[in-house]
């Protein structure tokens, strides 16, 4: 029988079928042979031709069609996707006798996901109403069956691979071992602590974690945030691998130097309390607070800077040199509250030195903050908007920035 006009194929499909010898031998284009052409269509046309099946109903002229009711005799109210699901799967037939039951219908909907042939989600194919609750089911079950947890458990395991390869790589190159990592903070630490024992002032409170927290903090912003924007070039050669991703290779770095200013941070706290035998600590929420949101800050500048470094090429030269000012203006090894008014305005705007002041009142409740300049809210903001701004530019920029 030649095609009828009431049995209108999509254009794509139809296209298909006449470009295949093999589909229409088995007379796909007759009316007569829907069903078979549904069921092929399902089970190993989504498999041939995945892209036939991205979008939905409103875009995508096959969903639309396998949503329409079909043209079969005796089924000319049922959807043509369940008609396909019905004819691939014996076992429904075996528990329903009639595919127009609604406890199949209904349970359809349920268990989507477990048919095991490839399908976009049920909303793909049916307008459900939002205010529904199976609306929020189906939502929940696409959520659940998507591969967003399989796709975070693979990147969790490259940025591993990355900080892996990180640490090999100076240890390689320091011969210290393990040590090696932790080298040249503990030498700006000694450094910064010979000299102001020289000069002496007076700080609030134990010496040690006052300068600490101030030369710790400010490293891991420069190691982070401008050092990670020169040394990324060197995992252009891992560009290959699609899996490795610019913004990879930054939460990695971040990650290795946060766990190395934790340990050094840690052990600095411990031996203070040994040494003064008291244990002393105002808030330890705060600390830990106070060290994320740098973290997230400092994260946020590096990946920044990297996407304005392809307008900029100049950039990194400049952040070196920001660098120091932000070394001078994080009150590292001096107090906002020993400076002189005209001046806390000026510098109480930089997150790094909230962050610092914040931490070193969260261990000692007798330093003292302005409150004036010193704000959790403050930081808080800082972090989010830099973090907001960065993963904006990053997302339509890493394309451009893989290529480079």
């Amino acid at each position: 029988m030649s095609r009828s006009n009431n049995y209108s194929l999509p254009r794509l499909l139809e296209l298909i079928i006449k470009e295949r010898d093999d589909l229409l031998k088995l007379n796909f284009l007759d009316i007569e042979s829907e069903r078979k052409l549904l069921k092929w269509l399902v089970k190993n046309g989504s498999e041939v031709y995945p892209e036939l099946f991205k979008g939905n109903y409103k875009n995508n002229e096959i969903i639309k069609w396998l949503s329409s009711f079909s043209s079969i005799k005796g089924y000319e109210k049922i959807p043509r996707i369940i008609i396909a699901i019905w004819d691939i799967h014996p076992m429904h037939r075996k528990y329903w006798s009639n595919l127009s039951d609604e406890s199949y219908l209904n349970w359809l909907k349920l268990n989507w996901y477990n048919l095991k042939i490839f399908l976009p989600s049920y909303l793909s194919f049916f307008k459900v109403n939002y205010n529904s609750n199976l609306f929020f089911v189906l939502i929940t079950q696409k959520w659940i069956n998507s591969k967003f947890f399989s796709n975070i458990f693979i990147q969790y395991n490259v940025v591993n691979a990355l900080i892996y390869r990180e640490i090999k790589i100076r240890i390689v190159k320091n011969n210290l071992g393990y040590i090696g990592l932790f080298t040249e903070n503990i030498a700006n630490l000694i450094t910064f602590m010979i000299i102001r024992i020289i000069f002496g002032f007076n700080v609030g409170m134990n010496f040690a974690i006052f300068l600490s927290l101030g030369i710790l903090f400010v490293t891991f912003f420069r190691k982070v945030a401008i050092v990670s924007v020169n040394v990324a070039p060197s995992y252009k050669s891992l560009s290959i691998l699609t899996r490795v991703k610019p913004i990879d290779i930054f939460i990695s770095l971040t990650i290795l130097e946060q766990w190395i200013t934790t340990i050094l941070l840690i052990l600095i706290i411990v031996l203070s309390y040994i040494l003064n035998q008291s244990i002393f600590m105002n808030n330890i929420a705060l600390l830990i607070t106070s060290f994320l949101l740098l973290i997230i800050f400092c994260f946020s500048c590096g990946l920044l800077f990297k996407v304005l470094t392809l307008y900029f090429p100049a950039l990194p030269k400049i952040t070196t040199w920001f660098n120091r000012f932000i070394f001078v203006g994080s009150a590292t090894f001096y107090s906002l509250n020993n400076l002189p008014q005209f001046i806390k305005p000026f510098l109480s705007w930089n997150p790094i030195l909230q962050s610092i002041e914040l931490s070193r009142w969260s261990i000692d409740k007798n330093y003292f903050i302005d409150s004036n300049y010193i704000s959790l809210n403050y930081l808080v903001f800082c972090s989010f908007i830099t973090l907001s701004i960065s993963l904006t530019l990053y997302s339509f920029f890493e394309e451009e920035i893989i290529k480079r």
